[in-house]
């Protein structure tokens, strides 16, 4: 004789609507959190890089009217200061070099600033920086300008 046939079951489905909810608080957290932060980092580029250009040419014309290299080094470093602290930029996020192979009439001067630019910051928690951004600026000695050896 033949077994009767099985009695129907009924199955429950488990509802997907929890697990949707804590997908969507990971993607925000883990994707969208940090992509947000690297670009507000990213977008402060331009102004660091208007800093270094304004900063040079700053910098380099004090070393020009400078009489001394070593004046011109100083002048140099402190307009580029200066012009960093109008920007809201501290003293160690900027570095200046000061390039003169010889000091005479109508000799080259060239002027190095180098920013360091914010790549993330986390109000509160802190900021990491991965590069830096350089600009020279060149001018020369007037020819007509008495110098002091």
């Amino acid at each position: 004789m033949a077994s009767p046939p099985p009695e129907p079951t009924t199955t429950r489905r488990r509802s997907d609507a929890g697990f949707v909810a804590l997908e969507w608080i990971l993607a925000i957290t883990l994707l969208l959190v940090p992509a947000v932060m690297l670009g507000a980092g990213v977008s402060r580029w331009p102004e660091h890089q208007q800093l270094a250009q304004a900063a040079a040419a700053e910098a380099d014309r004090a070393a020009v009217l400078a009489p001394t290299h070593d004046q011109a080094t100083t002048q140099a470093n402190l307009v580029a200061h200066q012009v960093a602290a109008n920007y809201n930029t501290p003293d160690a996020a900027i570095a200046v070099s000061v390039d003169a192979p010889q000091w005479d009439w109508g000799a080259q001067i060239a002027v190095t600033v180098t920013v360091t630019m914010p790549t993330l910051e986390i109000p509160g928690i802190g900021t990491w920086r991965a590069t830096n951004w350089s600009t020279t600026t060149t001018q020369h000695i007037e020819d007509h300008r008495g110098l002091q050896p």
